[in-house]
C-alpha cells in the first residue's frame, strides 16, 4: 500500500504496547487505554495490531489483516483521490470484504 509505505518511510518513533494477561485485573485495561490514547492525541499517528493491521491517522483500518473468520463491525476507510473515504463494515461479508480488498467502499 503506497500510502502506507509513504507514512511510515516519516516515522521517528515506535510506541508498542503488548496485551498481557493482567490488564483485565484491576481494570489494567482502562490504564492501558489511557496511555494509548495520550500517544494518539499527540497527533499524526496510526495504529498497527497483530491480527487485525493498519489505520489511518482517524484511526479507520486501512490495511487487511484479519483472520478468515472474524466477524463484526469495525471502522474501514479507503484512500480516493488522496481522501480517505470513511465506513463502516461487516467483516464477515465476503462482499463488503471483497470489495475493500480491491480499494472500493462495499
Amino acid at each position: 500500500m503506497p500510502w502506507l509505505t509513504a507514512f511510515l518511510r516519516s516515522v521517528k518513533t515506535i510506541y508498542c504496547f503488548q496485551h498481557l494477561s493482567g490488564t483485565e485485573i484491576d481494570d489494567g485495561s482502562a490504564a492501558l487505554g489511557a496511555v494509548s490514547e495520550a500517544v494518539w492525541a499527540r497527533g499524526d499517528a496510526i495504529f498497527q495490531a497483530d491480527g487485525e493491521g493498519f489505520s489511518n491517522e482517524d484511526g479507520c483500518h486501512v490495511l487487511w489483516q484479519f483472520r478468515d473468520s472474524v466477524s463484526g463491525p469495525w471502522q474501514m476507510a479507503v484512500l480516493h483521490g488522496g481522501n480517505w473515504v470513511p465506513f463502516e463494515m461487516d467483516l464477515g461479508d465476503v462482499r463488503q470484504r471483497a470489495a475493500f480488498l480491491e480499494g472500493r467502499t462495499p
